[in-house]
């Protein structure tokens, strides 16, 4: 094995020989930018143990240590690629550890009344993404449902989840683990007092549309993202926002339902969980989440300390008191 070839050009050979989405990609490569940046273009043989910590230390400049831990668990399995193919004797990175996360307070979730204030004053597209949202779906996933996605005559009606190759109507799109999802697609949704039909909203977008037309993006921007697929042009992340900067819309929406802590859209997807976990189990609830473990899906539990606390309230009222004739 040649252990002279520079950093670049195996980290470009292990990109090349590993099944990795667009998303890992990218952030691996940037990780590979900033070694390269602080220690120059190395050949592997030359890195070592100490450029590990160091690099690991200068990460730390300005960034989280939830950042920085992202960017060491990217760049750490380049380096075992390495090793356990023979290219390098020990792996310098084996023993770079994490940074330690301090404990963050659960985040809240959504309540009945919040979501049946956003309902309220939501267009039609916003009301079928925020019911996709509650249904389950990453905002990637949302904003990737086709047409043809959605199967709105089987029993159960559903639509359905998966990567995109891309074509000339199309874009390349990805899944999170490449999995096969379903989400379900009730007839109606309620909310606080407010009914949505959902099944008639999103036959209604459907009908008389081409079946490669995005369900839940905006046809201007399809068209923007298009022109750039095909210019060549596209980035990782034109597809990670392909609205245009949806996380300001959705905090925008919120803020005129009168929210004043306007969450992410993510949080739709804890309320999703916190709800499945609560009805049908964590296993089950990690299979329709799509997770790989359960411990991911209990993450998302927005419900379990509270629980353990007002739990623990019940016990505790009475436990030390003493009865005085």
């Amino acid at each position: 094995m040649d252990t002279q070839q520079p950093v670049s050009k195996m980290f470009k050979l292990y990109l090349e020989r590993s099944n990795l989405r667009a998303a890992s990609i990218d952030i691996k490569a940037r990780a590979c930018r900033f070694f390269i940046q602080w220690f120059g273009d190395l050949s592997i043989c030359e890195v070592k143990k100490t450029m590990a910590d160091d690099y690991r230390t200068m990460l730390r400049r300005g960034r989280t240590a939830t950042s920085v831990n992202s960017y060491l668990n990217n760049f750490r399995p380049f380096w075992a690629w390495l090793a356990n193919r023979g290219y390098l004797r020990t792996n310098p990175f084996a023993l770079i550890g994490p940074i330690r996360v301090d404990e963050q307070p659960e985040r809240e979730t959504f309540t009945p009344r919040e979501l049946g204030a956003m309902m309220m004053v939501a267009d039609d597209l916003w009301k079928i993404r925020i019911a996709f949202g509650l249904q389950g779906g990453r905002r990637g996933e949302v904003l990737a449902i086709q047409v043809c996605d959605v199967h709105l005559e089987d029993e159960p009606a559903h639509v359905l989840l998966g990567a995109k190759s891309g074509n000339g109507q199309t874009l390349p799109w990805g899944t999170k683990g490449r999995r096969l999802r379903l989400l379900a697609l009730p007839e109606r949704m309620g909310f606080d007092g407010i009914l949505i039909p959902l099944r008639q909203l999103v036959a209604s977008r459907c009908r008389g549309r081409d079946p490669e037309i995005y369900l839940c993006l905006r046809e201007e921007r399809r068209k923007i993202l298009l022109e750039r697929h095909r210019a060549g042009i596209l980035t990782h992340g034109d597809l990670r926002d392909p609205d245009g900067n949806f996380p300001r819309q959705f905090r925008a929406l919120q803020r005129r339902a009168g929210i004043t802590r306007p969450r992410r859209f993510h949080e739709l997807r804890a309320a999703f969980a916190t709800h499945m976990i609560d009805s049908v189990g964590l296993s089950r609830a990690a299979e329709l989440m799509g997770h790989a473990s359960v411990e991911q899906t209990r993450k998302y539990d927005r419900t379990k300390r509270m629980a353990l606390v007002a739990e623990a309230a019940k016990v505790t009222e009475n436990t030390y008191v003493t009865n005085v004739s």
